[in-house]
Parts: C-alpha cells; sequence; structure tokens
C-alpha cells in the first residue's frame, strides 16, 4: 500500500466479498485494497492477520463484511475491531446485509434476540475510529437501536436501481406482498400504480395470499420486498396476482438470501424475471447465471459511501 496519502480511503474486505471489493476499486481508484490473510488454526479458529497495519493510521477506512454465513462471523468481527483499534481517521463497518434482523422475533421472554446481541458485538468498535455501520434495506427500523449510541447507523437502500429497469418493463405495477412492505418502501414508486396484498386466515390455521388494494388485470406486476427468504410468501403473492388476471408477474428483493435452496422454488413457477443483489454474495453468485435471475451489483452505491459522494 504505498502513496496512500492519494488516496481517499482503504478498503479491507472478507473473502466473500472479494469480486465486490476489486468492482468498486475499478469504479473509484481513488480507493485502494487493504490486505487481509485469512487463515485458520489446525482447530478452525481464526488466524488471521492485517499486513502493513502501520500504513492505515490517520487513514479513513472501510471493511466490507459479509454475515451470510454464521462460520465467518468470528473472523471479520476480529478483523475489524483489530483495523479499528490503528489509530484511524474514520472507520466504516460496511455491511450490506444484516442477517439475523430478518428472522429474530421477540415472542417470548427466554427468547434470545440474535441481531442485539450480534449488533452488540459490532458496538465493540473502537470509539476513537469514529465507527460508522452501514447497512441495506433493513427489516425494521428498530434494529438501528440495537447499536451502542457511539455507533452512527447509516441505512441506505439498493431500489434505486431497480427504477430504470422498471421504465423498460412496459405497463407495470408495483405489488408489495404486505402493508410492513408498502410502509417502508411505497415511497420510490410514487410513479406506478400500487398494489398491496396481505395474508388473512383461511381454513383452520391455515393463511392465505389475498389481494387488499388495487387491480392487477392485465399489468406486468412486480413484487418488490426487502428480502427473500423461503419464497413462500413471495410465490402465494404471485398466485394470487394471475388469479387476479396480472399478465406477468416479477419479483425484486435487495438480499437474496434463499436458505436450503429456496431459489429452486421459483424456477419454473411462472416468473418473469426475479431480481436480486448481490449483497449476499455467495448466493447471488450461485444464482447469477440461472436464466430467470438477474443480480444488480451494490458496488457502484458501497464506492460512493465510501468516498462520501452518496449525499449523506
Amino acid at each position: 500500500m504505498t502513496d496512500q496519502i492519494q488516496h481517499s480511503c482503504i478498503l479491507f474486505y472478507c473473502r466473500q466479498m472479494e469480486a465486490m471489493a476489486r468492482h468498486i476499486v475499478e469504479l473509484d481508484p481513488s480507493i485502494i485494497l487493504g490486505d487481509v490473510k485469512w487463515v485458520l488454526f489446525g482447530d478452525g479458529y481464526p488466524d488471521t492477520f492485517i499486513e502493513k497495519q502501520r500504513g492505515i493510521r490517520r487513514m479513513d477506512v472501510a471493511f466490507l463484511a459479509s454475515l451470510e454465513d454464521p462460520a465467518y462471523i468470528l473472523e471479520q468481527l476480529g478483523a475489524a475491531m483489530t483495523i479499528a483499534n490503528y489509530g484511524l481517521k474514520r472507520f466504516r463497518f460496511i455491511l450490506p446485509f444484516f442477517p439475523p434482523g430478518f428472522m429474530d422475533r421477540a415472542d417470548d421472554e427466554g427468547q434470545v434476540i440474535t441481531a442485539d446481541i450480534l449488533a452488540q458485538f459490532i458496538s465493540l468498535l473502537s470509539v476513537n475510529s469514529r465507527p460508522e455501520v452501514v447497512m441495506f434495506d433493513i427489516h425494521a427500523l428498530q434494529l438501528k437501536s440495537y447499536f451502542a449510541k457511539h455507533v452512527v447507523v447509516r441505512l441506505k437502500s439498493a431500489l434505486k436501481y431497480i427504477l430504470p429497469i422498471l421504465e423498460q418493463q412496459g405497463d407495470v405495477s408495483v405489488c408489495f406482498p404486505d402493508y410492513g412492505s408498502r410502509k417502508r418502501f411505497a415511497r420510490y414508486f410514487r410513479m406506478y400504480p400500487q398494489i398491496v396484498c396481505e395474508k388473512v386466515r383461511g381454513k383452520g390455521e391455515e393463511r392465505v395470499i389475498k389481494i387488499i388494494e388495487g387491480d392487477p388485470a392485465g399489468r406486468h406486476i412486480v413484487i418488490v420486498d426487502d428480502a427473500f427468504m423461503t419464497g413462500g410468501t413471495t410465490l402465494k403473492c404471485k398466485d394470487a396476482l394471475f388469479a387476479a388476471s396480472a399478465a406477468k408477474v416479477s419479483a425484486y428483493a435487495t438480499h437474496g438470501r434463499f436458505p436450503n435452496d429456496s431459489w429452486r422454488k421459483f424456477l419454473d413457477a411462472g416468473f418473469e424475471t426475479v431480481w436480486i443483489t448481490d449483497s449476499c454474495p455467495e448466493q447471488a453468485a450461485l444464482v447469477a447465471g440461472k436464466p430467470l435471475f438477474h443480480v444488480i451489483s451494490l458496488a457502484e452505491s458501497i464506492a460512493r459511501v465510501i468516498t462520501d459522494k452518496d449525499g449523506l
């Protein structure tokens, strides 16, 4: 890392985010890549080493993380906390996807809220590094409150990247699978007719998806949500839209999590197109070659965050 003073920021990255990190540097050469040796001891614990650590003092530094696989959380948090202790000018922990925030539910006193616990670990970043945590399209705003007060939580959205794509799709209406997603995302799609679905009680304990607002007849409907998980809600929503005479149905979510290969449920299910971003890099790489799926890169948005060109 030579002549670092000429550069705006040093970007470290986990191994899962290497492709995105290199794309970011291609987009903005003022960002240079840091170097971490990701090695394991014989018992599987991390034996991580930060290369040329003296050269990052008094610099703007970012760490591009992926918590997609729990097996790699410890090594990444260890590296990030170590880097943040090197007397930095500023430190950004960039976390495109915050996995436990999409699954945790506090239904009982004994429930462990993993999102809260993980946020507390991340909050151990050095106060002196002026740490910022950057996340995309979180599921609920209360996640911000899980972090310590010295951590600045910056929320970004990838939805602006789907807008120019929708302009090319013809007679588009946007569908939200529930009122929660409409509340979070409707403002991005004011120019389109909007449809709202909701889960309602069917026979016995069954829950069915019904259209509560809007008319999909004859339109290309794009279902918009923050994440694809098992795919069940999105698929039921698609069925309800076709039953109401939609011409075509596509779907977009920022995070393609797809546990247990649930992306396979979308194949041959009648969708026109399924868009996701590369916030979950391993899953994005897995579906990128499939005809139905299109992956939108977050590299440009993250490059702008790193160099303070994002308007925030």
